[in-house]
């Protein structure tokens, strides 16, 4: 232990203090919180094995360092020399497999291949998350033996590539094609096929694959009465508040309203879920993008479900009188609460069931910000064609029937009218887009088995090697086919 200490603070130039944690994820070893000096609160934690040495460092807050100037391709250097520190033989067996770039850090990887295949083995070896201004801020080894479990037989990664192109299916989307997102996208509104069910991987023993899927359901507004008068009403306005504003840098105009026994001092703008007043932000437009209603509800009977549903609607013809033509209602699953509730309800024993219902409850209602609420998704479209996430969320307060809040895009942020919704290229057209960009690479993917045991079987991930990223939406008009800004990150 003292030599652990003694190396961490010589690699971080100051005197650390020691304390025993309460808990350890490993059945072996020791756990620590470590502390600066000259302060109250642990600014790490780390674990030593049973031989004394380092096996993992988290820091508490890693998002405190600031944006430094070291690029992925640095990164390696910085990991190997903390590496050398602690583990001066590993880099004799682990090799660099990754640097994975998380924008202000690094995700670094060495690792172990299998000898039969040549196969990089996940979670064996180091990890190390490193921020761009040179900070380790966690460290991770383990040097556990392998359990590979190789098939009798495996596919081709033609077989592969069919079964994959088989679970893929897409929607008709308009979306914007954000730079942020989209390495080859320009930041204009497109009618695209999006992606919505694809293939985690595909097993190569050739079991059937397990697929993600990002469909939701939406039916059509019903006809409602228009009031595009009753906006302060709905949010909960009065004639008891005052008002306040300020114009910010980014074009918001944000309103904040309260009742005098509230006023205690200077607003304070920049906080927009702020208890016991009302915020509001203006687009350029003058539309309410956000509302928050922060008041207290003294209501002590829930609404039922229809009069929430229609004080939703309320809302929203109030600022669209043709929201009918504009906008879907998304079919909710049960709710969240209740959804919550059965969960618990299948990992806890039923004689503790009351006491963690009891503890479960006391934390919803320490997390929530105000009244109790039920949400409603309203998804804009053009010509019947959805655009993207842009949706409208309004949210109800389950005793009140207040707009509790509600957001939606600003003018700058929604598809000039005339956006191409008709597409030139079907579907099964997108489909043979998106596979002429794939590739199948063989891999090993960890599981683990009903004891709870880690081992590893062969599996094929889909790969798109000419974009450096993954094909997400295929242009429903010229066929581009936009993938997901991978940044930096370098496989090796």
């Amino acid at each position: 232990m003292e030599t652990i200490q003694q190396q961490l603070e010589q690699y971080l130039k100051q005197k650390l203090h020691f304390t025993p944690a309460e808990h350890n994820f490993y059945e072996d070893g020791e756990a620590f919180y470590i502390y600066k000096n000259s302060e109250q609160e642990p600014f790490a934690t780390c674990d030593i094995d049973r031989a004394g040495k380092l096996r993992s460092l988290d820091y508490v807050e890693p998002e405190n360092f600031g944006n430094g100037a070291l690029k992925p391709t640095n990164m390696p250097a910085v990991a190997e020399k903390f590496i050398r520190e602690f583990h001066p033989d590993g880099l004799d067996r682990y090799k660099l497999q990754s640097v994975i770039d998380l924008d202000d850090m690094c995700l670094v990887s060495y690792g172990i291949q299998d000898e039969q295949y040549g196969l990089d083995v996940p979670g064996i070896g180091f990890s190390l998350t490193i921020t761009t201004a040179g900070e380790v801020v966690q460290f991770q080894f383990d040097g556990s033996e392998p359990d590979i479990r190789y098939p009798a037989h495996i596919m081709s990664s033609e077989e592969a590539k069919r079964a994959y192109t088989a679970c893929t299916d897409f929607e008709l989307e308009i979306r914007r094609t954000d730079t942020e997102l989209f390495r080859n996208g320009d930041n204009s509104y497109r009618l695209v096929w999006s992606l919505t069910e694809a293939a985690i991987d595909i097993p190569a023993d050739g079991d059937e694959p397990g697929d993600v899927a990002d469909y939701r359901e939406y039916e059509a507004l019903p006809d409602h009465p228009t009031d595009t008068d009753a906006f302060f009403r709905l949010i909960g306005i009065s004639e008891q508040h005052t008002k306040s504003e300020i114009q910010t840098d980014e074009g918001l105009r944000i309103v904040k309203w309260q009742k005098p026994s509230m006023a205690d001092g200077e607003l304070d703008f920049s906080e927009a879920y702020a208890l016991g007043m009302i915020t509001v932000h203006y687009d350029s437009a003058n539309r309410p993008v956000f509302v928050f209603n922060g008041e207290a509800c003294n209501e002590e009977e829930p609404l039922n479900n229809e009069t929430l549903q229609n004080r939703a609607l309320d809302y929203v013809f109030c600022l669209f009188p043709d929201a009918k033509e504009r906008f879907t209602l998304e079919v909710l699953a049960e709710d969240e609460w209740e959804q919550y509730e059965e969960d618990v309800e299948m990992e806890a024993d039923e004689e503790e069931l009351e006491d963690v219902e009891e503890d479960l409850i006391e934390d919803w209602e320490e997390e929530a910000d105000a009244e109790e609420v039920k949400d409603f998704y309203f998804r804009p479209h053009l010509n019947g064609v959805p655009i993207g996430d842009n949706q409208l969320s309004v949210s109800i307060g389950l005793f009140s029937g207040r707009v509790i809040s509600a957001t939606m895009e600003s003018v700058e942020d929604l598809p000039p009218a005339d956006t191409p919704t008709v597409p030139v290229l079907s579907k099964q057209h997108a489909a043979e887009i998106l596979a002429e960009q794939l590739e199948m690479v063989l891999s090993l993917m960890m599981e683990f088995d009903e004891e709870g045991t880690t081992y590893y079987r062969l599996t094929y991930f889909p790969s798109f090697p000419a974009t450096n990223g993954h094909v997400r939406m295929v242009d429903a008009v010229d066929g581009t086919a936009y993938f997901m800004d991978v940044g930096g990150s370098v496989f090796y």
